[in-house]
């Protein structure tokens, strides 16, 4: 019985000791009245003596959601421009090289025909 009280205190000491820091630390090198950004992976923000990140709100970015009417009409216009605007780069290759494909099966089965036409009169 004393092992597991022993044990649920120190995993309850250092279960406390765990938590995350405050975001303020103070720092000496800012005066009281300025704003100073201090660039890094995000951008944290100097107000007097304290340093502050920006709140969760701020750091979490919209999600790119293309449209897909417009994809739709850049592809109308380019082919394959819709997925550069989707931002499916390597469906460019696949897209192109249909339309490669079906025009040398058009020109091979053309020049077949005109050999087969001529031979045949």
């Amino acid at each position: 019985m004393r092992k597991a009280i022993l044990i649920l205190s120190l995993f309850a000491v250092f279960a406390l000791q765990a938590q995350e820091a405050p975001y303020t630390t103070p720092v000496d090198s800012v005066a009281s009245d300025t704003i100073t950004i201090l660039s890094g992976v995000n951008d944290i923000y100097a107000l007097g003596d304290t340093v502050r990140r920006p709140s969760d709100s701020l750091l979490r970015l919209q999600p790119w959601r293309p449209d897909p009417i417009r994809a739709t009409w850049l592809a109308v216009i380019v082919p394959g421009l819709g997925q550069i605007y989707n931002r499916s780069y390597w469906k460019l290759p696949l897209v192109y090289g249909a339309f490669m494909g079906c025009i040398y099966a058009i020109t091979w089965n053309n020049s077949q025909y005109q050999d087969y036409r001529q031979a045949y009169s």
